[in-house]
């Protein structure tokens, strides 16, 4: 009697060379949506020099941004609304970066404070 051996399905996991530890993609700076609340603020200057240092040091920035995705009718991703790296972006527009690396956030599981 024959067997046949059940592949096993792996998602593999993308490699991103010279990118910060935690990157799970890269994507257009252009399709960040900016929560009004960090819209309103402007970090301080001490957090904007030691996100520029860091990059400067190696080539890239120190860690990925946060982002929650939203979807359309079709369940695409379409923009992408920060949660967390704000500096980090205010850097990368600044140093006119046309991609910037994300970190995907399962709204089911991000605790929102309002």
């Amino acid at each position: 009697m024959l067997f046949k051996r059940k592949k096993k399905v792996t998602e593999e996991k993308k490699v991103f060379v010279n990118q910060p530890k935690g990157t799970e993609d890269i994507v257009d700076i252009r399709n960040i949506i900016i929560p009004p609340t960090f819209a309103q603020t402007e970090p301080q200057s001490w957090k904007m020099s030691r996100c520029q240092k860091r990059y400067h040091q190696s080539g890239h920035l120190d860690s990925p941004i946060s982002v929650i995705p939203e979807t359309n009718e079709d369940g695409k991703s379409t923009k992408l609304l920060l949660v967390d790296g704000y500096t980090r972006y205010l850097l990368a527009r600044y140093i006119k970066l046309k991609e910037i690396p994300i970190k995907y956030i399962d709204i089911n599981t991000y605790n929102i404070k309002q």
